[in-house]
Parts: structure tokens; sequence; C-alpha cells
């Protein structure tokens, strides 16, 4: 999870839809954002 936050601050791109889909995929019933 780290990494993927830091990646994006990097790019300066909306993490949102990028972290929904990494938690959507480890954990299909627990969705924080």
């Amino acid at each position: 999870m780290a990494r993927q936050k830091t990646k994006c601050l990097a790019r300066k791109v909306n993490c949102r839809p990028i972290i929904q889909k990494v938690v959507a995929e480890r954990n299909d019933s627990i969705i924080e954002y």
C-alpha cells in the first residue's frame, strides 16, 4: 500500500481510484477508500 501511495504522489495523480482498485483486488469485502 505504501508503495502505491508514494508512486501516486510522485506522479501527482488522483490516487483514490488506483488505491480502490488495489484494495478491491486484495479485499473484496473491505473497501475503505
